[in-house]
């Protein structure tokens, strides 16, 4: 494998988030009382089975089940009848299973969950009259799954107590030197304040510290293998709005590599602005 091929294939993974899972009960936390009036629907609406085949056209408040193929997807399609946020919860026992959701055509991604196992999550919001394609994509085995499709709400998308669901509209600065390459931007955290920790998909990281209601998550490691170099740095800083649930901060991720005299490197940051959804 060349290094330019190594360095893509141990890119990838690194920017949906700088470290491992952070765990413990020791992080900075942030004592706020937010409106509850931000939380959103609580309970999940009745869910009717599906059963469901590549194309096929779907309605809300389904469970979806169906089988995909290792390297494959199965597409489904939505037609919203009323304008509202839809959440979308994929599991499965296969070994890596994505979900995206796009506009009709799949030209535009509209949200995405692509975390390393099939537990996925995220919302979307819907316009009446609009169809939207919800695909499964397999990185990784073949296997049944389900796809909890619901008027968003907290039970559906498995939120404790004092963790919200944040969507973030984002503004990119990408520099990756010698690579025709493009970093993956956060779209959606769900952020628990009080407990002082972050969950982005599937990745817990724990608070670094804390001012008022800002809190930051730093990651920085330096390390040489077998002559390799890797250097990841990580900065999350996020403050909150917590009468009106808005959230703006950014993200710095860093990645680079040297190798026998050669190197390569790729950086994000990130402008964000953020908005409690559940």
């Amino acid at each position: 494998m060349s290094f330019r091929a190594l360095f893509l294939v141990a890119l990838t993974p690194m920017f949906v988030a700088c470290g491992g899972d952070s765990g413990g009960s020791s992080s900075p936390a942030i004592n706020v009382t937010i409106s509850e009036d931000l939380k959103g629907r609580a309970s999940e609406p009745d869910l009717t089975s599906t059963p469901v085949e590549n194309y096929q056209a779907v309605a809300l408040n389904t469970l979806l089940t169906s089988y995909v193929v290792e390297d494959s997807w199965v597409d489904v399609y939505y037609t919203a009848a009323i304008t509202g946020d839809v959440a979308v919860v994929l599991s499965s026992a296969a070994e890596n299973l994505d979900l995206l959701v796009s506009d009709f055509t799949g030209l535009n991604t509209l949200a995405s969950s692509k975390g390393d196992t099939s537990d996925e999550r995220l919302v979307f919001t819907a316009t009446s009259g609009f169809t939207y394609r919800v695909r499964v994509k397999s990185e990784g085995g073949s296997d049944n799954f389900q796809v909890r499709f619901a008027a968003a709400n907290r039970e559906t998308l498995g939120l404790t107590e004092n963790e919200y669901f944040v969507k973030f509209t984002t503004s990119n600065d990408t520099d990756c030197v010698g690579l025709d390459y493009t970093l993956k931007s956060t779209e959606s955290l769900v952020i628990n304040w009080k407990n002082g920790y972050i969950i982005n998909e599937n990745e817990r990281m724990n608070f670094s510290s804390v001012s008022g209601t800002t809190f930051v998550i730093e990651e920085n490691s330096n390390d040489t293998i077998l002559g390799l170099n890797t250097v990841n740095n990580y900065k999350l800083q996020l403050t909150l709005d917590a009468e009106t649930g808005l959230i703006s901060g950014s993200e710095f991720s860093e990645k680079a590599y040297a190798y026998a005299g050669d190197s390569l490197e790729c950086r994000l940051s990130i402008d964000m602005t953020g908005l409690i959804v559940l």
